[in-house]
């Protein structure tokens, strides 16, 4: 999770020799890229890991860490730290970050700290998701409520990334046909994932209401046929389809105060 010089040096490793990586004219282009980490938290640690997060986004608070993050409890007892930065160069900035926190923070305390979190795991990985807003649907008066979240991957086979991609959008038009108000977010995978593969964000105020819109959407018969038909010719270019639903962390999570706020 925090030993971010030696996780640093492994991403900007992969990110120079990985076969698919974008020229720099199209790395110009990608924006913000979130570099997600899954902490595998051991099945009694839970309670330990929670408290020392929290006085990780405390020294965040108390010192500035310029970088978003948010945090997840996933049902599958895997917790996900999900970073936003500004392409991946911005993992080398969020990495140089750390090192300027820790002696803000305190060498010794920091040192300290780190080796009690990595006591409560068993081992992270990381991944690096590029957002495609053309495989996303982000309708007008979506909630902002993500406390509860539903993540899915969609693995695809070798030479099916065009395909797949053109169905999605169909499928997005499809449901912006019938006004559905509930948004996704997509992104593909880039590093650290099997490759190709699409991800999938919902989120939703609760599980609740969350499974209750499904239910509602499940009642619009011709918006049902229209993407059981788009789904039946997807399946022939996928590897699998996996999902796993979590609890968004505000505790354990953390924003940049804005320039208007701070002292």
């Amino acid at each position: 999770m925090v030993k971010r010089i030696a996780c640093g040096v492994v991403v900007s490793v992969l990110l120079m020799s990985w076969p698919v990586a974008p020229a720099a004219a199209e790395e110009a282009k990608i924006k913000m890229v979130g570099y997600l980490e899954e902490l595998y938290v051991l099945p009694d640690k839970g309670a330990e890991f929670e408290i020392l997060m929290k006085e990780m986004v405390e020294a965040f608070e108390a010192h500035g860490f310029p970088y978003r993050l948010d945090c997840y409890r996933m049902d599958d007892l895997r917790y996900l730290a999900m970073w936003f930065v500004d392409g991946t160069a911005g993992i080398d900035n969020l990495n140089a970050s750390w090192e300027v926190l820790a002696p803000k923070w305190g060498e010794e305390e920091s040192a300290e700290w780190i080796k009690k979190l990595y006591a409560t795991m068993s081992h992270w990985e990381t991944s690096v998701w590029v957002p495609r807003p053309d495989l996303s649907y982000m309708p007008e008066g979506q909630s902002d409520e993500y406390k509860y979240i539903v993540w899915g991957l969609l693995p695809i086979k070798l030479g099916h990334k065009e395909e797949v991609d053109e169905l999605l959008k169909k499928y997005v038009q499809a449901v912006a046909e019938h006004d559905v108000p509930h948004a996704w977010s997509a992104a593909d995978g880039y590093v650290g994932v099997e490759n190709p593969i699409v991800g999938f964000v919902e989120w939703s105020a609760s599980a609740g209401s969350y499974w209750m819109r499904k239910d509602e959407e499940g009642k619009n018969e011709e918006l049902t046929k229209k993407t059981n038909a788009l789904w039946q010719e997807i399946l022939p270019h996928i590897r699998g389809f996996d999902w796993v639903a979590g609890q968004h962390l505000a505790e354990l999570s953390y924003r940049p105060k804005k320039a208007s706020e701070k002292e």
